[in-house]
This record gives C-alpha cells, sequence and structure tokens, in this order.
C-alpha cells in the first residue's frame, strides 16, 4: 500500500514468537491434562500478559491475533470436552468462554487503542515542535511567574541568546 513504511523483519519475528507462545499456552492451558480444580481455572490467566504484550507491541492487530488464537484454543479444548471451561451442562461451558473471549478481547483491544492514541499524540507533539523551531517568527511560552519554558530558534536569535541556551 503506499504510504506505508514497511515493518523491520525483527517486528515481524518478534510477532511470530509472540503468536507462537500463545499458541503453545493455548495448548497447555486448554488441553485439560493439567491439573484440577482451582489451578486449571488459574492458568486461564496466563494467557493475558501474553495478550497485553502482543497489543502493546503490535496494535490491534496483535490484540486481535491473540485473542483470536486463545479462542480458537479455548473451543478446542472445549469441543473435546477439556480444559478449563468444559462442564458437564453445555450452556455452562459456552457462557464460560464467551466470557473469557469478551474479557481477553476487551483487555486487549482497549490497550491498543490506547497505545495508539498515546503513539499519535506523540507523532502530533513531534510535528508541532518541529513547526515550532522551524518559524522565522519568535515563539515562546512562559509560566504565569514569568519562567521561560519555550522560546524557539528565532525567539533566542531575537533575544541574543547561544543557540541551544535556555
Amino acid at each position: 500500500a503506499a504510504g506505508r513504511r514497511a515493518r523491520p523483519r525483527s517486528r515481524d519475528l518478534e510477532a511470530f514468537c509472540v503468536a507462537a507462545l500463545i499458541s503453545l499456552m493455548g495448548f497447555f492451558v486448554f488441553g485439560g491434562a493439567h491439573g484440577q480444580g482451582v489451578f486449571r481455572l488459574s492458568l486461564v490467566y496466563a494467557i493475558f500478559p501474553l495478550g497485553f504484550w502482543a497489543a502493546y507491541r503490535h496494535g490491534t492487530r496483535g490484540a486481535a491475533m491473540a485473542t483470536f488464537l486463545a479462542a480458537a484454543f479455548a473451543v478446542l479444548g472445549l469441543v473435546r470436552g477439556e480444559g478449563p471451561f468444559a462442564r458437564q451442562e453445555t450452556h455452562e461451558s459456552a457462557l464460560l468462554v464467551a466470557t473469557f473471549f469478551a474479557l481477553l478481547g476487551l483487555t486487549n483491544l482497549l490497550l491498543a487503542a490506547a497505545m495508539a492514541e498515546q503513539r499519535a499524540g506523540e507523532r502530533e507533539r513531534l510535528v508541532h515542535t518541529r513547526l515550532i523551531e522551524l518559524a522565522t517568527e519568535s515563539i515562546g511560552m512562559c509560566t504565569p511567574d514569568g519562567r521561560v519554558t519555550l522560546l524557539n530558534q528565532a525567539g533566542r536569535e531575537m533575544l541574543g541568546l547561544r543557540p541551544g541556551s535556555d
């Protein structure tokens, strides 16, 4: 696509590693042969940090990928009658899996959205900073007590300050 920067290979490798870890953890957690009771249920939470990692580093694509992989393993375990969500009553199992999907997907996507907003704000701040520095007119800001908090190059030159001095 035009205008899109190529992702570094290291990012692709990292995404692959995250997907592999989520798949491995999904197989382990939802495979069904790992303990009973509270221990089985507590293993479900081991997926969440991996989902956070995917969302934090790879945005909404990573969040969606993490949620999909974990959900796929949860459903496969449920269909086979294994894992922490397997119950005698089908509707109870379905409710547990749906709650898991909702919580994992919501937390991953919220984190991805927050990170996207933070990155956009940082890009905007950098653009504004660059525009202020390139302006030919003096631009500055000061606190109510008169302390200068921002002064561009043109302002420093107008006041006779050395470049880079604050």
